[in-house]
């Protein structure tokens, strides 16, 4: 059996997702590489909701440096099928478990 996956996180988490995306689209942009902003939100959004809850107010407070190496690293193993980070990725902005 599959499991569904969870993709709408409430208002607020939404606000902060939308913030961290769009500061990383600019700081990419920056650095000759290009995000799409609304993919970007969702895959925030399904790593937050589906495996790796992040702390989204501190990631959105973050550098630049870090807030690229969190987006980036969950862009690049994201495996969008189960909302699962691979690799062994854990962002540095993820809830202690």
């Amino acid at each position: 059996m599959k499991t569904e996956l969870k993709t709408l996180a409430p208002n607020h988490e939404i606000d902060l997702i939308t913030k961290i995306a769009e500061r990383a689209v600019k700081a990419c942009e920056v650095l000759g590489v290009r995000l799409v902003p609304a993919a970007t939100c969702r895959t925030l959004t399904l790593a937050h909701l589906n495996g790796c809850p992040l702390r989204l107010e501190e990631l959105a407070a973050a550098s630049d440096y870090d807030l690229l190496h969190d987006v980036t690293g969950i862009h690049n193993h994201l495996d969008r099928e189960t909302g699962k980070l691979t690799g062994c990725f854990l962002p540095r902005y993820a809830v202690s478990q």
